[in-house]
């Protein structure tokens, strides 16, 4: 429950700030899933806000960025979701936002991939973010 509320509060808050999206959760229903799936596809809307229920099995040719709010509990969540860029032969970038609570889980995903994601730092605030292939 808390992450679907997380999904809709920062669909608001982007969309408060002219920044169109659809957002798109679990206890969504089919129906309302599969509309907002149409307006991101048509590029109606060109950000889609989501929970774990876009890591698989949603057909969206093309992703170009996926930035994690929070990093998955499973390493496997985390393939999957940044997977999206690299559909196809296609290129994107995935950027994780961590904090010091997520270091071991970092390095876990970091063994399951076997590669060391490169660590930007904005304002002081460090960041992760992987180009996927």
């Amino acid at each position: 429950m808390f992450v679907r509320r997380e999904c809709q509060v920062l669909s608001m808050m982007l969309n408060s700030i002219g920044m169109d999206n659809v957002c798109l959760h679990g206890f969504m229903r089919q129906r309302e899933r599969a509309a907002a799936l149409a307006q991101f596809r048509s590029n109606l809307k060109c950000t889609l806000i989501a929970t774990n229920v876009a890591a698989r099995g949603l057909d969206i040719p093309s992703v170009h960025l996926v930035v994690n709010h929070k990093l998955p509990l499973e390493p496997k969540e985390y393939i999957h979701r940044v997977g999206r860029t690299a559909r196809a032969g296609r290129t994107g970038m995935a950027i994780s936002i961590i904090t010091p609570y997520d270091i071991l889980r970092l390095g876990e995903i970091e063994d399951q991939i076997k590669t060391k994601l490169s660590e930007y730092k904005i304002d002081g605030i460090s960041r992760k973010a992987q180009w996927t292939r």
